[in-house]
Formats: C-alpha cells, sequence, structure tokens
C-alpha cells in the first residue's frame, strides 16, 4: 500500500465518519424565488371543494392516507375565537353562533370575527410585537437608542393595510414606523455584527425573507450559503456611512458594496440617498417577483393558526416544504387578493385541515405526516385575557402606557385611543388587553419576550418558572380575590348557576354533573371568597382551560 503520512493518518482517526458530519449549508443564495400557481386537484365526487383540502388529500395521496376527523361546533368556535381575536368566546356570542344555520354557522362565525377590528388589531399585535421586536420597556429606551412603532402598527392591523404596503412602510419609514429597521442602540461597546445597520439587515431577511444573516454578520455561514460580503451588502443600504467589514470583530479594512440578497430581482444604486435606496430596497422586497416574500408570511400563518409550518422551521425557508403546492397556492392567493392578510386568515379557518380535531403529539417519523392541527397552549397575552374574562378583573394599564412618542419606556395608548376613536363606525371603547400592557411577572413566566431578538415563535413547553408562578404569583392570586369577590354574590344565591357560567365563559360548555359535585365540595359549605377561589383557580388550571384544542 502507498505510504499514508502520520499526520493524515492521526486525522483519519479524529475526524468522525462521514455519516455524521454536518450537513451541507442550505442553498439559501439559490432558493427558487419565482412564484408558482399550482394547479389544483380536480374535484372528486363526495371530495372537499375548499382548495387547501384538494391540495392535502392530493399530497396525503401520494404518501400516507390520514383521515381528518372533524371538530365539535363548540370547539370550532372556541379555537378560531382565540385564533382570530385572541378572547374566548363569551355565552352570548356562543348562543349566537349556535343560532346560525347549521350550513353556514361556521363562516358567518369567521366573518364576524375579521370583521371585528378592535379583537383582530389586539390579538395580531402580539403576532408582529414579537416579529418586529416592538417593546414597550427595555435596552434604549431610556436616551432615545430604540422606538416603539405601536401606533404605526395598532393602525395598521386595525385598518387591515395590505401586507406588501405593511412591509414597504416598515422598511422605507413613514411616520410612526422607524422604529423597525432603527433597532437598538445598545449602551457600551459591542460586537460590530450588533450595529445597528446589522440589525436592520438580519431583521428584514428573517422576517420577510425567512433566511438567517445572523451567522454571516460575523463571518461566512456554517448554516447556510450567505456570506459576510452578502450581509454587509444588505447592511451597507440601511448606512449614512461606508461600511467597513468586520471578520469575527476584526476590521478587515474592505467597504462593503450595496445589494439585494438576490440581484437577480433588481439591483439598489450606491450613489443614491439612503432613502432612496430604502426605497428602492422595499420595491424589490415586495415586488410580484418575490414569490419568497408571500410564501414566508402564509408559512408563518399556517404555523401559527395550526402549529406546524408547511416549512419548519420558519424561518429557513430555503427547506422544502412538505406540501410545495400547497405553499406556493397560499402564497399566489394572498398576492392575487391583493396581499390580504385577513383574507389568508380566512381560506385557513375555512378548511377542514383547520377544522379538524387536534392531535395532542406528532408522530415519530423522519418525514412529517399532516394529521390535523397540534394542540397548542395560550400565549401569555391569551390566557392573561381569558383570566380576566373569568374572574370579571379588568386590565389596568400602567402609567407609562400612557406616553404618546414612544421614545421613553412606556407606551403608545393614546395612539391607539385615536385610532378607534377616529372609527365612526365604531361605538365601543378602547378594551384595555393583555397586550396592551407592560409585562408582568406572570406574562413573563409564560413566554411573553422581551422582545430584544426577534421570536418568531413561542417555546411552549412548560417550566418550573411558570409552575410557581400559576401557584404562588401576586399576578394571579390578585385576579382570583377579585373574581372571588365579583362571583361571591351570585354564588350564594345559587352556586349551581354560577358554576354553569363559569363554565360557558370559560369551556364554551355547561360542567357535567361530575365536576359541579367536585366543585360544590371545594367551594365549601358554607361558601366563603376563600372557596370561591379554589373553585376559579381549578378552573384556570383545566388543561382544557389552557389549551386550544
Amino acid at each position: 500500500m502507498n505510504h499514508v503520512p502520520p499526520l493524515l493518518l492521526a486525522l483519519a482517526f479524529l475526524l468522525p465518519p462521514a455519516s455524521t458530519l454536518p450537513a451541507a449549508p442550505l442553498r439559501s443564495r439559490t432558493a427558487n424565488l419565482a412564484p408558482r400557481r399550482p394547479t389544483l386537484p380536480p374535484l372528486r365526487p363526495g371530495g372537499p371543494s375548499h382548495p387547501v383540502d384538494r391540495l392535502i388529500i392530493a399530497h396525503t395521496r401520494s404518501t400516507s392516507p390520514t383521515v381528518l376527523q372533524p371538530l365539535t361546533d363548540l370547539a370550532f368556535a372556541r379555537r378560531v375565537h382565540l385564533d382570530l381575536v385572541g378572547l374566548l368566546p363569551t355565552p352570548s356570542q356562543t348562543a349566537r353562533f349556535l343560532s346560525d344555520p347549521p350550513a353556514t354557522r361556521r363562516d358567518l362565525l369567521i366573518t364576524r370575527l375579521l370583521e371585528d377590528r378592535q379583537g383582530y388589531a389586539a390579538h395580531w399585535m402580539v403576532f408582529w410585537n414579537d416579529c418586529l421586536r416592538n417593546a414597550y420597556r427595555g435596552t434604549g429606551f431610556i436616551d432615545d437608542g430604540r422606538r416603539q412603532i405601536s401606533g404605526w402598527l395598532y393602525r395598521s392591523l386595525y385598518e387591515n393595510t395590505p401586507y406588501d404596503q405593511f412591509a414597504h412602510q416598515l422598511i422605507s419609514p413613514v411616520n410612526g414606523s422607524g422604529g423597525f429597521i432603527r433597532g437598538i442602540k445598545w449602551r457600551g461597546v459591542v460586537n460590530a455584527s450588533q450595529q445597528r445597520e446589522i440589525q436592520a439587515a438580519q431583521s428584514v431577511s428573517q422576517v420577510f425573507l425567512g433566511t438567517n444573516l445572523k451567522c454571516a454578520s460575523c463571518h461566512d455561514s456554517f448554516i447556510n450559503d450567505w456570506t459576510l460580503d452578502d450581509a454587509y451588502a444588505l447592511a451597507a443600504v440601511f448606512s449614512e456611512r461606508p461600511l467597513e467589514l468586520h471578520r469575527c470583530n476584526k476590521p478587515t479594512g474592505r467597504t462593503a458594496r450595496i445589494g439585494f440578497l438576490f440581484p437577480s430581482l433588481g439591483t439598489i444604486t450606491a450613489t443614491r440617498s439612503r432613502t432612496e435606496r430604502l426605497r428602492r430596497l422595499a420595491d424589490l422586497l415586495v415586488s410580484r417577483k418575490n414569490g419568497r416574500f408571500t410564501r414566508t408570511i402564509v408559512n408563518r400563518l399556517w404555523a401559527t393558526l395550526l402549529g406546524h409550518g408547511l416549512v419548519e422551521p420558519v424561518d429557513e425557508m430555503e427547506r422544502p416544504a412538505w406540501n410545495p403546492d400547497l405553499l406556493d397556492w397560499l402564497a399566489e392567493d394572498l398576492a392575487d387578493n391583493g396581499f390580504n392578510l385577513k383574507h389568508t386568515l380566512r381560506t385557513i379557518c375555512q378548511s377542514r385541515a383547520y377544522q379538524s380535531q387536534a392531535i395532542p403529539a406528532p408522530r415519530k417519523s423522519k418525514t412529517y405526516l399532516f394529521e390535523g392541527p397540534y394542540v397548542r397552549r395560550m400565549t401569555a397575552e391569551q390566557f392573561v385575557d381569558a383570566v380576566a374574562a373569568l374572574t370579571g378583573s379588568p386590565l389596568v394599564p400602567d402609567k407609562l402606557m400612557a406616553k404618546r412618542d414612544g421614545r421613553g419606556q412606556g407606551g403608545q395608548l393614546p395612539r391607539l385611543q385615536a385610532v378607534v376613536d377616529a372609527d365612526k363606525l365604531n361605538s365601543r371603547p378602547l378594551l384595555i388587553r393583555a397586550a396592551f400592557v407592560m409585562p408582568d411577572p406572570l406574562q413573563r413566566a409564560l413566554g411573553r419576550p422581551n422582545r430584544e431578538q426577534i421570536v418568531p415563535r413561542r417555546d411552549s413547553l412548560a417550566t418550573m418558572l411558570q409552575a410557581m408562578e400559576l401557584t404562588n404569583g401576586s399576578s394571579l392570586n390578585k385576579a382570583l380575590q377579585h373574581g372571588a369577590a365579583h362571583w361571591l354574590p351570585t354564588a350564594k344565591k345559587d352556586l349551581n348557576l354560577t358554576l354553569d357560567r363559569l363554565f360557558q365563559t370559560g369551556f364554551s360548555r355547561s360542567p357535567t354533573r361530575s365536576e359541579t359535585q367536585q366543585l360544590t365540595e371545594l367551594a365549601g359549605n358554607p361558601l366563603t371568597a376563600e372557596g370561591l377561589q379554589d373553585v376559579l383557580w381549578t378552573l384556570l388550571m383545566h388543561p382544557d382551560f389552557q389549551l386550544i384544542h
């Protein structure tokens, strides 16, 4: 045999076998951009007519047939209320839903919820606050190193601004939207990869293109094929000055070029002003030629409503979709309908796929098989709003929330109020929701992030901190005390009626005979406020209360 140098022989023993080496970087740069309009499968006798269901059936027929079990009307009403407006259905809303004709009641409910401009804006503000790093307090606010976009964001959601305009205004800012690309001015000395211009490049690429530039902001990426030059080229679009490349926080002496991640969509002239460059970047991003833009958002909406994206992870859109035709059809349908996100939400919610029973956990398999939506936990904001509904304890905004300018620590509640007041068709005052108040220990324990980083999806796993806060936390204890005082006069007159009202509010159903008996014993005889607190706490801890089935 040929002589093998000792050093190479030693390396052969140290290197892992090929099967354990990391996979090749994702092909971000060469990912398909062009929109694609799939042909819908033909209608079959007895089969569904909805495009989403036809595309899913066509896909599962070639993999593994899945029989979806339909959701009951009451379970559907609870799920869709929480998903579209973030609130539990009230007993009167449930009664109205059940009084509608069975054949159309679900479509009518979806329409009512999407037409609830206050409810929709408040709920989806949570989603976009997480994605856009929009917080009410935190690093940077005191010295104007960070600015809110709360007023602009609420108005955009309330008015249902088309998604292409929404994104365009975040990248080429209008009054009130500049905080997104402004980023956070960290105190002290920070890594070069956390310059504001680099933050802007990372945020825009992650939120609107579903790709990660964080690794490439320091060096050529190991997880995809973006390079340091690519990341700095996009960052330079946001810069008022020439931007020097830093590799692993060390200056290279090279000046970044100016360009978009996907030159095939168009170029950005380096000699233009920053304002003109931002406008050009926004134009390229929302172009109808950029199928990546629409695919990314419909994938996020699908993942939010059904618990698992068409592409996973949702910020790695270079990966193949488990149903490419469905992803591309939804993306084109969004664009065809004026980039109306409510249209896409309606389309998904009207499908059998969405209206099927949730599965508790995915089957262990190398390839994803669609078997229905996943059971999901309420978000921190949904839980706090649900507690307020069950206990009758209103949320009180911190005094800091009354600030207008969004520069100091605090909210922009007056701007939100102004949006509602200006709506001549609205007769309701602004309802204070958990989305509008400062995060308390309960919300933080339940996963509300500080929003210093983009959070495309919150962790749904239970933690010890959550258990402690739900057991001994002051926030929940105050709500329970208020709830007991609120319900005690009614409960003393008729405990069974009170329990029925509580169940109708929290579970959209009446209690079983066994549940009524157990809770009556828990309340005590004679009935006391402490006993009623125990009843309320038991209901709040019930899995059927905290989970979205």
